[in-house]
């Protein structure tokens, strides 16, 4: 992003707020409550600030409202705990869902005057560099460009 406001360790620190979202979303795989993320993402900037992070209880609150069908706040509360567990030696680059890290990006963005709208174009491909070796054109490209 064109700013000097931000710096890469920034960025890390918000996204490091996201692994409350990505343990729910392994709750939910695991568990198989099919809890309705991309939905309730719509409404994103309504559960997390740049300045307080994720809101987690409304976050997941409003997950479990939208689920169908509903399972019960103490049954997604145990299976998050289990997931916690599961999740604990994870690195948060292997955990955190790419979507949820672009709505983050997205509220960092708007925060500096962006708009929050146009995201996906300032960000539009990322990729890491070792997916890239599996497919022998992007492979080619890739060691061209380096």
């Amino acid at each position: 992003m064109q700013t000097d406001r931000l710096t890469p360790e920034y960025f890390l620190d918000e996204f490091a707020k996201a692994k409350e979202i990505a343990v729910m979303r392994v709750c939910s795989e695991q568990q198989g409550f099919k809890l309705p993320f991309q939905r309730v993402n719509s409404n994103f900037r309504r559960y997390y600030s740049v300045a307080n992070g994720l809101n987690a209880t409304s976050y997941l609150s409003a997950l479990i409202n939208a689920a169908t069908p509903r399972p019960t706040h103490i049954n997604v509360e145990n299976g998050i705990a289990q997931a916690e567990i599961s999740c604990a030696a994870l690195d948060l680059r292997n955990l955190v869902h790419g979507k949820d890290v672009i709505e983050i990006v997205r509220e960092i963005a708007a925060s500096v005057g962006y708009n929050r709208d146009n995201i996906d174009l300032v960000f539009w491909m990322s990729f890491d560099s070792h997916d890239v070796d599996s497919f022998p054109s992007l492979k080619e490209v890739k060691d061209f460009i380096t």
